[in-house]
């Protein structure tokens, strides 16, 4: 899967899916502002029937019919400014991502790391591309039917203003995650395939492709 940044305004921005969040005590900002003013006040009107659950997030996908630039528009409600945190930044991220996949869609574009709430960027962008990838995490190496196969392939991370900074979080955003799903993947095999030996040369392997580290088994 392919993480891009892209320094593009929500209008303008071209793509087959757009997930965004809002605040159900906040003004919508300048931005969601047009978007909901070419949806005919959809976005807002969303904030309006949020269930009263901080463990549950509302979601909607709208259809665009034309109006924007995306295809399918995912708002999520994140609920109260000053109760959000990275924890449920991560849980949001999540279940926005898992509905875009199941509703097979192979490209998406991700505008959440700009909430704006009591954080830093390097860690709310952090924690969505961790999440992004975190979240479509499947272990179907050994499953006897393989149910229909639905992938997001590229995610877009939108940037109003890209930077070395920006980059460099993003990648090694991305470079935790899949590790992380690797060793997911080390734990989800059989312990027949997975014994120490199996573990020893899998140490060497990746120490063999970094030459400022050593290795004693």
């Amino acid at each position: 899967m392919e993480i891009k940044i892209v320094s593009e305004e929500l209008e303008k921005h071209v793509t087959p899916a757009l997930m965004v969040g809002i605040f159900e005590d906040q003004d919508l900002g300048k931005d969601f502002s047009n978007l909901d003013k070419k949806l005919n006040g959809v976005i807002s009107s969303l904030k309006e029937n949020q269930e009263d659950d901080e463990n549950s997030f509302d979601l909607d996908l709208l259809h665009c019919f034309d109006k924007l630039h995306c295809k399918k528009l995912l708002v999520l409600n994140l609920g109260k400014k000053e109760e959000f945190n990275l924890s449920k930044l991560q849980r949001a991220v999540a279940k926005g991502i898992k509905k875009l996949r199941s509703e097979n869609f192979k490209e998406v574009s991700v505008y959440l790391h700009q909430v704006d709430f009591d954080e830093s960027l390097e860690n709310k962008t952090k924690t969505v591309v961790e999440s992004c990838i975190s979240a479509l995490y499947e272990f179907d190496k050994y499953k006897s039917v393989q149910k229909e196969i639905k992938k997001i392939e590229k995610i877009n991370i939108l940037e109003p203003k890209v930077s070395k900074e920006i980059k460099a979080i993003v990648e090694k955003a991305e470079i935790i995650a899949n590790n992380v799903n690797y060793v997911r993947d080390l734990v989800n095999e059989p312990s027949e395939i997975v014994t120490p030996e199996y573990l020893a040369q899998e140490t060497k392997n990746i120490v063999d492709k970094n030459k400022n580290v050593k290795l004693t088994i």
